[in-house]
Protein backbone atom coordinates (compact mmCIF):
# COMPACT_ATOMS: atom_id res chain seq x y z
CA UNK A 1 0.00 0.00 0.00
CA UNK A 2 1.09 3.56 -0.71
CA UNK A 3 2.88 5.39 2.05
CA UNK A 4 3.50 2.62 4.13
CA UNK A 5 7.51 3.40 4.12
CA UNK A 6 6.64 6.66 6.60
CA UNK A 7 5.02 3.68 8.82
CA UNK A 8 6.83 2.93 12.32
CA UNK A 9 8.39 -0.77 11.97
CA UNK A 10 6.64 -1.41 15.28
CA UNK A 11 3.44 -0.82 13.59
CA UNK A 12 4.59 -2.82 10.37
CA UNK A 13 5.62 -5.79 12.55
CA UNK A 14 2.38 -5.71 14.50
CA UNK A 15 0.24 -5.92 11.74
CA UNK A 16 2.50 -8.86 10.23
CA UNK A 17 2.20 -10.35 13.39
CA UNK A 18 -1.73 -10.31 13.61
CA UNK A 19 -1.99 -11.25 10.07
CA UNK A 20 0.24 -14.14 10.29
CA UNK A 21 -1.01 -17.74 9.85
CA UNK A 22 2.34 -18.99 11.56
CA UNK A 23 0.97 -16.61 14.88
CA UNK A 24 -2.61 -18.01 14.94
CA UNK A 25 -2.51 -20.08 17.62
CA UNK A 26 -1.16 -17.23 20.45
CA UNK A 27 -2.45 -13.90 18.35
CA UNK A 28 -4.97 -13.46 15.58
CA UNK A 29 -7.65 -10.87 14.75
CA UNK A 30 -10.63 -10.74 16.70
CA UNK A 31 -13.98 -12.09 14.72
CA UNK A 32 -15.33 -8.71 13.80
CA UNK A 33 -11.42 -7.72 12.62
CA UNK A 34 -11.42 -4.45 14.65
CA UNK A 35 -9.04 -5.37 17.05
CA UNK A 36 -6.13 -8.05 17.82
CA UNK A 37 -6.78 -11.01 20.25
CA UNK A 38 -3.71 -12.26 22.41
CA UNK A 39 -5.16 -15.55 23.38
CA UNK A 40 -2.05 -17.12 24.74
CA UNK A 41 0.15 -15.11 26.26
CA UNK A 42 2.83 -16.99 27.39
CA UNK A 43 3.07 -18.43 23.93
CA UNK A 44 3.09 -14.99 22.97
CA UNK A 45 6.19 -14.17 25.03
CA UNK A 46 8.06 -17.07 24.34
CA UNK A 47 7.59 -17.77 20.32
CA UNK A 48 6.80 -14.41 18.93
CA UNK A 49 7.85 -11.06 20.56
CA UNK A 50 11.79 -12.55 20.32
CA UNK A 51 11.15 -13.53 16.61
CA UNK A 52 10.03 -9.40 15.77
CA UNK A 53 11.53 -7.67 18.45
CA UNK A 54 14.87 -7.43 20.50
CA UNK A 55 12.75 -8.26 23.45
CA UNK A 56 10.61 -10.95 24.72
CA UNK A 57 8.64 -8.63 27.78
CA UNK A 58 4.70 -8.42 27.36
CA UNK A 59 4.56 -5.27 29.40
CA UNK A 60 6.71 -3.23 26.82
CA UNK A 61 4.78 -4.65 24.31
CA UNK A 62 1.55 -3.50 25.52
CA UNK A 63 3.22 -0.32 26.87
CA UNK A 64 4.30 0.31 23.04
CA UNK A 65 1.25 -0.21 21.79
CA UNK A 66 -0.57 2.46 24.26
CA UNK A 67 1.79 5.26 22.62
CA UNK A 68 0.35 4.70 19.56
CA UNK A 69 -3.34 4.96 20.77
CA UNK A 70 -4.73 1.28 21.31
CA UNK A 71 -6.99 0.83 23.98
CA UNK A 72 -8.27 -2.24 25.47
CA UNK A 73 -11.32 -3.53 23.98
CA UNK A 74 -14.15 -2.65 26.26
CA UNK A 75 -16.11 -5.64 26.88
CA UNK A 76 -13.56 -8.15 27.06
CA UNK A 77 -12.42 -10.44 30.11
CA UNK A 78 -9.09 -11.02 30.86
CA UNK A 79 -10.11 -13.82 33.51
CA UNK A 80 -8.24 -16.85 31.22
CA UNK A 81 -5.12 -14.13 30.70
CA UNK A 82 -5.82 -12.99 27.24
CA UNK A 83 -6.07 -9.23 25.96
CA UNK A 84 -7.83 -7.97 23.14
CA UNK A 85 -6.41 -4.42 22.01
CA UNK A 86 -8.35 -2.03 19.33
CA UNK A 87 -7.63 1.23 17.53
CA UNK A 88 -9.75 2.80 14.87
CA UNK A 89 -6.80 2.89 12.42
CA UNK A 90 -5.71 -0.79 12.97
CA UNK A 91 -8.37 -3.53 10.85
CA UNK A 92 -8.04 -6.75 9.29
CA UNK A 93 -6.90 -6.71 5.33
CA UNK A 94 -6.24 -2.45 5.94
CA UNK A 95 -2.74 -2.11 6.36
CA UNK A 96 -3.24 1.58 4.60
CA UNK A 97 -4.78 2.80 8.20
CA UNK A 98 -1.28 1.96 9.36
CA UNK A 99 -0.02 5.27 7.88
CA UNK A 100 -3.36 7.61 9.20
CA UNK A 101 -2.35 5.59 12.78
CA UNK A 102 0.90 6.66 12.70
CA UNK A 103 0.36 10.30 11.92
CA UNK A 104 -2.01 10.34 14.55
CA UNK A 105 0.79 9.14 16.90
CA UNK A 106 3.09 12.10 15.59
CA UNK A 107 0.85 14.51 15.57
CA UNK A 108 0.16 13.62 19.76
CA UNK A 109 4.02 13.42 20.90
CA UNK A 110 4.22 16.68 18.67
CA UNK A 111 1.17 18.41 20.63
CA UNK A 112 2.74 16.79 23.63
CA UNK A 113 5.72 18.33 22.60
CA UNK A 114 4.37 21.73 22.34
CA UNK A 115 2.61 21.67 25.76
CA UNK A 116 5.77 20.20 27.62
CA UNK A 117 8.03 23.67 25.73
CA UNK A 118 5.26 26.18 27.30
CA UNK A 119 5.75 24.85 30.57
CA UNK A 120 9.02 25.22 30.64
CA UNK A 121 8.93 28.85 29.60
CA UNK A 122 6.32 29.50 31.71
CA UNK A 123 8.20 27.91 34.79
CA UNK A 124 11.10 30.01 33.85
CA UNK A 125 9.51 33.25 33.47
CA UNK A 126 7.38 33.15 36.76
CA UNK A 127 4.57 32.77 34.14
CA UNK A 128 5.36 35.96 32.49
CA UNK A 129 4.89 34.49 29.13
CA UNK A 130 4.32 37.93 26.97
CA UNK A 131 7.01 40.90 26.32
CA UNK A 132 6.27 43.52 29.48
CA UNK A 133 6.24 46.42 26.82
CA UNK A 134 3.20 44.73 25.22
CA UNK A 135 0.03 47.08 25.07
CA UNK A 136 -2.28 46.61 28.05
CA UNK A 137 1.08 46.91 30.63
CA UNK A 138 -0.21 49.84 33.36
CA UNK A 139 3.01 52.22 34.08
CA UNK A 140 3.26 50.28 37.63
CA UNK A 141 3.47 46.87 36.14
CA UNK A 142 6.21 47.95 34.01
CA UNK A 143 7.82 49.46 37.06
CA UNK A 144 7.07 46.38 38.86
CA UNK A 145 9.28 44.17 36.03
CA UNK A 146 11.76 46.37 36.12
CA UNK A 147 12.35 45.71 39.53
CA UNK A 148 12.54 42.20 39.17
CA UNK A 149 15.45 42.85 36.90
CA UNK A 150 17.09 45.68 38.00
CA UNK A 151 18.12 47.42 41.32
CA UNK A 152 15.99 48.66 43.93
CA UNK A 153 15.83 52.43 42.68
CA UNK A 154 14.41 50.96 39.24
CA UNK A 155 17.98 51.67 37.20
CA UNK A 156 19.06 48.45 35.30
CA UNK A 157 22.27 47.35 36.16
CA UNK A 158 24.86 48.33 33.32
CA UNK A 159 25.52 46.26 30.71
CA UNK A 160 29.21 43.96 30.28
CA UNK A 161 32.20 46.51 29.46
CA UNK A 162 35.39 44.25 28.98
CA UNK A 163 35.31 40.88 27.82
CA UNK A 164 38.65 39.05 29.48
CA UNK A 165 39.80 35.88 26.95
CA UNK A 166 39.96 32.57 28.89
CA UNK A 167 36.63 32.59 30.79
CA UNK A 168 37.85 34.27 34.06
CA UNK A 169 40.29 36.79 35.53
CA UNK A 170 43.59 36.87 33.15
CA UNK A 171 42.77 33.75 31.20
CA UNK A 172 43.21 31.45 34.35
CA UNK A 173 40.42 28.80 32.26
CA UNK A 174 39.98 27.56 29.13
CA UNK A 175 42.01 29.98 26.93
CA UNK A 176 38.84 29.69 23.64
CA UNK A 177 36.31 30.63 26.24
CA UNK A 178 35.12 34.20 26.29
CA UNK A 179 33.55 35.79 29.38
CA UNK A 180 32.13 39.15 30.31
CA UNK A 181 33.13 41.23 33.12
CA UNK A 182 32.15 44.93 34.64
CA UNK A 183 35.32 47.00 34.47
Amino acid sequence: APGLERVPPFLLKLFRIVDGAETEACVRWAEDGLSLHISDPPAFVRDVLPAYFKHNRLSSFLQQMRTYGFERRVGTTVRDGSHEFAHVHFAKGRPELLVELAKGAREKQMGAGAEKAERSVRQRTGGVTEAPNQPGHSPDQLFNISNQFGHSDGSVPAPPLTMLKGGGAAGTHAPNCLSFAHA
